[in-house]
């Protein structure tokens, strides 16, 4: 595997909050089951994240796998920080007290009107055009931390094609939200095709 894209899965991979690693890695579809099952979770996340790395190097992961993750990432983790600082600590606990039953359920109802109104507002309450696909092409220089590291110095751009691909695309993504894979409202790279009437799009940094 690629240097670049060994360092740029590692960096996607230590920025997934550990509570919501699972949802994301099962949501790229990259590794099998019987792969995720092989790893400790329970590991130190760099230790985890190299371990991670390696089994997509036995898959053969490419720079465009690489980029697919991190744009899974943007989707789930607005998700998650609007739960995590919604939700006391103790209603995210196992063995909920049965009192906040009622509670519980009352707001699951209203986010679930929210979802709602939101993806009505953004792709309305008919039938989506029918469209297969949409490609982004990605050019990011990339950004050093403190740390430095392997690409810090790389004056190259990081280049690569992701494309999205259904049936039915746009009815897809309209259902992300309400299936709670992605919070609303989701991203404005996906939610401008109808709008804009295109679907190939060439993303820099501004």
């Amino acid at each position: 595997m690629d240097e670049t894209v060994a360092e740029f899965i590692k960096r996607t991979i230590l920025k997934i909050p550990m509570i919501e690693m699972m949802t994301v890695l099962k949501a790229w579809d990259f590794l099998s089951e019987n792969q995720l099952q092989t790893v400790n979770f329970r590991k130190r996340k760099e230790s985890l994240a190299q371990d991670l790395v390696l089994l997509c190097e036995e898959n053969g992961v490419s720079l465009n796998d690489a980029a697919l993750l991190d744009i899974i990432l943007q989707l789930v983790r607005k998700n998650f920080e609007t739960h995590n600082s919604a939700t006391p600590l103790q209603e995210r606990r196992l063995g909920l007290d049965i009192n906040m039953d009622s509670r519980i359920i009352h707001e699951n109802r209203i986010e679930k009107d929210r979802v709602q109104r939101v993806t009505q507002e953004i792709f309305g309450d008919y039938s989506q055009p029918r469209l297969e696909f949409a490609q982004y092409k990605l050019e990011t220089k990339f950004k050093s931390d403190l740390n430095g590291g392997i690409l810090a110095e790389r004056e190259e751009p990081l280049r690569c094609l992701v494309k999205f691909s259904s049936p039915h695309l746009l009815e897809a993504l309209k259902s992300l939200a309400p299936a709670g894979i992605a919070d609303a409202p989701l991203s404005p790279l996906l939610t401008c095709i109808p709008s804009k009437g295109m679907n190939y799009f060439k993303i820099k940094d501004k």
